[in-house]
Protein backbone atom coordinates (compact mmCIF):
# COMPACT_ATOMS: atom_id res chain seq x y z
CA UNK A 1 0.00 0.00 0.00
CA UNK A 2 2.56 2.31 0.66
CA UNK A 3 5.25 1.93 -1.63
CA UNK A 4 2.77 1.28 -4.30
CA UNK A 5 -0.90 0.36 -5.64
CA UNK A 6 -0.89 -3.74 -5.33
CA UNK A 7 -3.28 -5.49 -7.95
CA UNK A 8 -5.26 -8.07 -7.24
CA UNK A 9 -7.03 -9.23 -10.69
CA UNK A 10 -8.55 -11.86 -9.02
CA UNK A 11 -10.61 -9.58 -6.56
CA UNK A 12 -13.67 -9.20 -9.00
CA UNK A 13 -15.48 -6.85 -6.36
CA UNK A 14 -12.49 -4.54 -6.01
CA UNK A 15 -12.73 -4.05 -10.13
CA UNK A 16 -16.07 -3.38 -9.83
CA UNK A 17 -15.94 -1.14 -7.19
CA UNK A 18 -13.01 0.91 -9.66
CA UNK A 19 -14.69 1.01 -12.52
CA UNK A 20 -18.24 2.09 -11.32
CA UNK A 21 -17.22 4.76 -8.32
CA UNK A 22 -21.03 5.39 -7.86
CA UNK A 23 -22.02 1.81 -7.37
CA UNK A 24 -20.22 0.73 -4.22
CA UNK A 25 -22.56 1.35 -1.54
CA UNK A 26 -24.30 -2.14 -1.86
CA UNK A 27 -20.26 -3.85 -0.89
CA UNK A 28 -20.50 -2.00 2.15
CA UNK A 29 -19.10 -4.38 5.18
CA UNK A 30 -18.71 -6.60 3.22
CA UNK A 31 -15.41 -8.67 3.88
CA UNK A 32 -13.43 -10.98 2.04
CA UNK A 33 -10.39 -12.80 2.01
CA UNK A 34 -7.52 -12.44 -0.64
CA UNK A 35 -5.47 -15.52 -1.15
CA UNK A 36 -2.78 -13.62 -2.92
CA UNK A 37 -2.29 -10.92 -0.11
CA UNK A 38 -1.01 -14.61 2.19
CA UNK A 39 -4.37 -14.08 4.13
CA UNK A 40 -5.17 -10.28 4.63
CA UNK A 41 -8.36 -9.56 5.20
CA UNK A 42 -10.46 -6.82 3.58
CA UNK A 43 -12.97 -5.04 4.68
CA UNK A 44 -14.84 -2.31 2.53
CA UNK A 45 -16.41 0.33 5.13
CA UNK A 46 -18.55 3.02 3.94
CA UNK A 47 -17.24 6.53 5.22
CA UNK A 48 -18.73 9.68 5.94
CA UNK A 49 -16.83 12.82 4.81
CA UNK A 50 -17.21 16.27 5.47
CA UNK A 51 -16.06 18.22 2.65
CA UNK A 52 -15.53 21.50 1.88
CA UNK A 53 -18.38 24.33 2.28
CA UNK A 54 -19.79 21.72 5.00
CA UNK A 55 -20.62 19.38 2.15
CA UNK A 56 -21.32 15.76 3.20
CA UNK A 57 -20.83 12.71 0.85
CA UNK A 58 -20.46 8.62 1.37
CA UNK A 59 -16.95 7.38 0.17
CA UNK A 60 -15.69 4.06 0.36
CA UNK A 61 -12.95 3.01 2.95
CA UNK A 62 -11.08 -0.54 2.00
CA UNK A 63 -9.09 -2.01 5.28
CA UNK A 64 -6.99 -4.36 4.64
CA UNK A 65 -6.12 -6.43 7.83
CA UNK A 66 -3.10 -7.96 7.84
CA UNK A 67 0.80 -8.05 9.65
CA UNK A 68 1.20 -4.11 8.34
CA UNK A 69 -2.24 -2.74 7.78
CA UNK A 70 -4.00 -0.59 5.26
CA UNK A 71 -6.46 1.82 4.48
CA UNK A 72 -7.61 2.93 1.12
CA UNK A 73 -9.77 5.99 0.25
CA UNK A 74 -12.12 6.31 -2.16
CA UNK A 75 -14.28 9.25 -3.25
CA UNK A 76 -17.69 9.28 -5.06
CA UNK A 77 -15.45 10.62 -8.08
CA UNK A 78 -12.66 7.76 -8.13
CA UNK A 79 -10.06 9.47 -6.37
CA UNK A 80 -8.21 7.31 -3.96
CA UNK A 81 -6.13 8.00 -1.00
CA UNK A 82 -3.61 4.80 0.56
CA UNK A 83 -1.88 4.48 3.49
CA UNK A 84 -0.77 2.20 5.85
CA UNK A 85 0.53 1.89 9.41
CA UNK A 86 1.88 0.01 12.79
CA UNK A 87 -2.01 -0.30 13.73
CA UNK A 88 -5.38 1.25 12.13
CA UNK A 89 -5.29 4.57 13.77
CA UNK A 90 -1.96 4.97 12.26
CA UNK A 91 -3.32 4.41 9.14
CA UNK A 92 -6.12 6.20 9.44
CA UNK A 93 -4.59 9.44 10.99
CA UNK A 94 -1.99 9.28 7.70
CA UNK A 95 -4.90 9.19 5.34
CA UNK A 96 -6.19 12.11 7.03
CA UNK A 97 -3.01 14.34 6.56
CA UNK A 98 -3.95 13.70 2.76
CA UNK A 99 -7.23 14.69 2.58
CA UNK A 100 -7.19 17.30 5.12
CA UNK A 101 -5.23 19.74 2.67
CA UNK A 102 -8.12 19.56 0.74
CA UNK A 103 -10.45 20.67 2.85
CA UNK A 104 -12.40 17.10 3.81
CA UNK A 105 -12.90 15.39 7.20
CA UNK A 106 -13.51 11.59 8.00
CA UNK A 107 -17.06 11.67 10.19
CA UNK A 108 -15.82 9.12 12.07
CA UNK A 109 -14.62 8.47 15.94
CA UNK A 110 -11.12 8.01 14.81
CA UNK A 111 -11.20 11.99 13.64
CA UNK A 112 -12.69 13.08 17.04
CA UNK A 113 -10.22 15.59 18.41
CA UNK A 114 -11.73 14.00 22.00
CA UNK A 115 -10.76 10.25 20.80
CA UNK A 116 -7.13 8.37 21.27
CA UNK A 117 -6.14 4.61 21.51
CA UNK A 118 -4.68 3.76 23.97
CA UNK A 119 -1.26 1.17 24.19
CA UNK A 120 -3.38 -1.67 25.29
CA UNK A 121 -6.02 -1.17 22.67
CA UNK A 122 -3.61 -0.40 19.70
CA UNK A 123 -1.75 -3.73 21.16
CA UNK A 124 -5.20 -5.65 21.99
CA UNK A 125 -7.23 -5.04 19.05
CA UNK A 126 -4.93 -2.95 16.53
CA UNK A 127 -6.38 0.84 17.34
CA UNK A 128 -10.02 -0.41 16.03
CA UNK A 129 -10.94 0.98 19.95
CA UNK A 130 -10.47 4.63 21.20
CA UNK A 131 -11.17 6.36 24.10
CA UNK A 132 -13.21 9.44 24.61
CA UNK A 133 -11.06 11.55 26.90
CA UNK A 134 -12.20 14.41 29.09
CA UNK A 135 -10.07 16.83 30.57
CA UNK A 136 -9.07 15.98 34.18
CA UNK A 137 -11.31 12.94 34.09
CA UNK A 138 -9.44 9.13 33.39
CA UNK A 139 -10.77 8.07 29.92
CA UNK A 140 -13.17 4.94 30.79
CA UNK A 141 -15.40 5.58 27.29
CA UNK A 142 -14.37 3.35 24.31
CA UNK A 143 -16.07 3.48 21.28
CA UNK A 144 -15.36 2.19 17.58
CA UNK A 145 -12.85 3.44 15.40
CA UNK A 146 -15.47 3.32 12.59
CA UNK A 147 -18.48 4.65 13.88
CA UNK A 148 -20.11 8.36 13.34
CA UNK A 149 -18.71 11.22 14.47
CA UNK A 150 -20.79 14.41 14.63
CA UNK A 151 -18.91 17.26 12.56
CA UNK A 152 -18.99 18.92 15.21
CA UNK A 153 -17.10 16.88 17.38
CA UNK A 154 -14.32 16.12 14.55
CA UNK A 155 -10.74 17.57 13.65
CA UNK A 156 -7.12 17.75 12.53
CA UNK A 157 -4.77 15.33 13.25
CA UNK A 158 -3.03 17.83 14.59
CA UNK A 159 -5.75 19.08 17.58
CA UNK A 160 -6.45 15.48 18.11
CA UNK A 161 -2.50 15.29 19.05
CA UNK A 162 -2.86 18.24 20.84
CA UNK A 163 -5.99 17.23 22.99
CA UNK A 164 -3.95 14.35 23.88
CA UNK A 165 -1.08 15.89 24.61
CA UNK A 166 -2.84 18.20 27.28
CA UNK A 167 -4.91 15.52 28.52
CA UNK A 168 -2.17 12.95 28.84
CA UNK A 169 0.33 16.24 30.86
CA UNK A 170 -3.03 17.30 33.06
CA UNK A 171 -3.80 15.97 36.43
CA UNK A 172 -6.38 12.65 36.13
CA UNK A 173 -9.86 12.53 38.56
CA UNK A 174 -11.16 9.34 38.88
CA UNK A 175 -13.70 8.98 41.35
CA UNK A 176 -15.36 5.56 42.13
CA UNK A 177 -18.29 5.96 40.22
CA UNK A 178 -16.04 6.12 36.95
CA UNK A 179 -14.33 3.17 37.92
CA UNK A 180 -17.44 1.57 38.49
CA UNK A 181 -18.68 2.74 35.21
CA UNK A 182 -15.46 1.53 33.54
CA UNK A 183 -15.74 -1.88 34.94
CA UNK A 184 -19.08 -2.59 33.99
CA UNK A 185 -17.94 -1.51 30.61
CA UNK A 186 -14.77 -3.42 30.35
CA UNK A 187 -17.51 -6.10 31.65
CA UNK A 188 -19.83 -5.38 28.60
CA UNK A 189 -16.81 -5.16 26.30
CA UNK A 190 -15.75 -8.63 26.95
CA UNK A 191 -18.87 -10.57 27.06
CA UNK A 192 -20.37 -8.41 23.64
CA UNK A 193 -16.65 -10.22 22.01
CA UNK A 194 -17.69 -13.32 23.06
CA UNK A 195 -21.52 -13.90 22.07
Amino acid sequence: MGGGKRQDPADHQRLIIEGRPYHWASQAGRRRASANYGGTMTTDVPMSVLGPGGVEETWLLLLEESEIPGITLKSCDGWAWSADGDDIFEAMSRIRLQIEPLGYQLLCNGARIDAFPSGMSRDMWGGRVLYILKPGRAAYRRVSIFDRAEPASVGTVAAQQGFYDSWLAGPKHWPLTDRARSALAELRFRLRDRY
